[in-house]
């Protein structure tokens, strides 16, 4: 094993988005091993690459789905952007149905509407079983809705050729997401899918985290049964299938433990990766012997 490659939300961070005590200690003893262990997430560099920095100071991040690959200081090694036409295809949409988004950026995360965005963030958070404490310290501490500016003309803020990367959409009437993301998947030139029930997540088709990680590991000469993937969601799903050692969490979506050659043992409250992790190392040491 070269590789692995594993996502954070539901599947390596515990219930409240935060790495546990054993996954801080078993991370590190990848390295030793001569195992690279890559971030996988929907997530920007700023709300990743600070809880990992002094665990794995070498880490690399595939981020927003695949549409941005970085090295452990954040230099981009590998990005899809999204076209105009398709930018204003999904603004029009969300619009349409009267759902805040915001846009992943060259530049940082820009909204449509920062107190919408902000209060339907909590809200998802709570809804998740946080308590307001914890999820406005998430907020504060992750960098997520730490908005660069707000967006009301889409064709003024397009004229600036900053580059966008994914465009995500969370909160309000689960019948109107359901509704735009049915809308969102009748463009072929998108990939829409999502990491939690109520989230919508747009980006180019070849922007997935399947297709991503495959090109890195041709570009490091790295072979497909040389990676162990893992994940919960449907953002997850594509790298999943594309490589044979995968594993869905206990936890996952039954999309995610169909596709999977194997579950974990326990769910990403109870240190599912941690546990296969260790048991990864176990076994290479055995090996050894």
């Amino acid at each position: 094993m070269k590789l692995i490659a594993c996502d954070l939300d539901g599947t390596l961070l515990d219930g409240n988005h935060g790495l546990s005590d054993k996954s801080k200690a078993v991370l590190p003893k990848l390295a030793e091993q001569g195992i690279q262990f890559m971030v996988a997430t929907g997530r920007m560099a700023q709300s990743v690459i600070p809880m990992f920095e002094h665990v794995l100071p070498d880490c690399e991040y595939l981020l927003l789905n695949g549409a941005l690959i970085t090295d452990a200081k954040g230099k981009a090694l590998y990005e899809v952007t999204m076209k105009k036409e398709h930018i204003r295809l999904v603004d029009a949409i969300f619009q349409k149905y009267d759902i805040c988004y915001h846009m992943f950026t060259g530049i940082g995360t820009i909204t449509s509407d920062e107190k919408r965005c902000v209060k339907a963030f909590l809200e998802h958070l709570q809804q998740q079983g946080l308590d307001e404490g914890i999820a406005m310290k998430m907020k504060d501490e992750s960098g997520f809705c730490r908005y660069a500016r707000e967006v009301k003309d889409i064709s003024a803020f397009l004229s600036e050729e900053i580059p966008v990367y994914k465009m995500e959409a969370f909160g309000g009437l689960l019948q109107n997401l359901e509704k735009a993301r049915s809308e969102l998947q009748a463009c072929e030139a998108l990939h829409v899918t999502n990491s939690i029930e109520d989230n919508i997540e747009v980006t180019q088709k070849t922007a997935q985290k399947g297709i991503a990680l495959a090109a890195f590991c041709k570009e490091k000469g790295i072979a497909k049964e040389d990676v162990l993937v893992i994940g919960d969601s449907l953002n997850d799903l594509s790298m999943i299938e594309e490589f044979p050692n995968s594993i869905a969490m206990k936890n996952g979506h039954s999309y995610i433990q169909k596709a999977a050659a194997y579950i974990s043992r326990y769910t990403n409250e109870e240190d599912g990766v941690a546990d296969i992790l260790e048991q990864l190392l176990e076994t290479l040491s055995i090996q050894e012997k």
